[in-house]
C-alpha cells in the first residue's frame, strides 16, 4: 500500500517559475491568473449586494480621491470611461455617483460622458509634394537662425 502511494498514484507538484524565491506557504497561495483588476466576478456580486449593472460600491470614494495610481491604464466605468447607457448618474440606489470634473465641466480622469471619438486608423498626415516645400524652407530658416556651439550647445556661436 505504501508502494502504491509513493509510485502508481504520486503527481507532480506545481514547480514555480524560473527565479521565484520560494517562502514558507507560498504553495498555499491564491493563484489569481484567471482574474483581472477591474473586473467584478458573480460571487462579489453577490456577497456585496450589486445590481447586474449597478456601480461597484467604492466608486464614490474613486470619484472623490481618484483612481487607482497603481493601474494607470484601467478604464473603470463612471470614472474614467462611460457608464452603461441605461445607467445614470446620482446617489439615488443603482446610481452612479457624481462624474468627477472639473470647475469648467471638463472630465478629471478620462472620457467619462462618452464623447471623444475613436482615433481614426491612419493618424498619420501625409504631406503632398506641394506642401513639402514650404515646410523645407521653414525647416532651413530655423537651421540658419539657431546655430549652436559645438562644446557645449547652449550658447549661440
Amino acid at each position: 500500500m505504501l508502494h502504491d502511494a509513493f509510485f502508481k498514484y504520486q503527481t507532480k507538484p506545481r514547480l514555480s517559475k524560473h527565479g521565484d524565491m520560494y517562502y514558507e506557504g507560498k504553495e498555499y497561495e491564491a493563484v489569481l491568473r484567471e482574474k483581472k483588476p477591474g473586473q467584478v466576478s458573480d460571487e462579489l456580486r453577490k456577497a456585496l449586494g450589486m445590481e447586474t449593472d449597478g456601480p461597484p460600491p467604492w466608486l464614490v470614494n474613486m470619484q472623490r480621491y481618484g483612481p487607482p495610481p497603481s493601474y494607470p491604464n484601467l478604464k473603470i466605468a463612471g470614472l474614467n470611461a462611460p457608464i452603461p447607457e441605461t445607467a445614470s448618474y446620482g446617489y439615488h440606489p443603482g446610481g452612479w455617483g457624481k462624474p468627477p470634473v472639473d470647475e469648467f465641466g471638463r472630465p478629471l480622469y478620462g472620457d467619462v460622458f462618452g464623447s471623444r471619438a475613436p482615433p481614426p486608423n491612419n493618424t498619420r498626415r501625409r504631406s503632398t509634394r506641394s506642401q513639402r516645400p514650404a515646410v523645407q524652407a521653414q525647416l532651413g530658416r530655423r537651421r540658419k537662425t539657431r546655430s549652436l556651439c559645438r562644446c557645449h550647445g547652449s550658447h549661440g556661436a
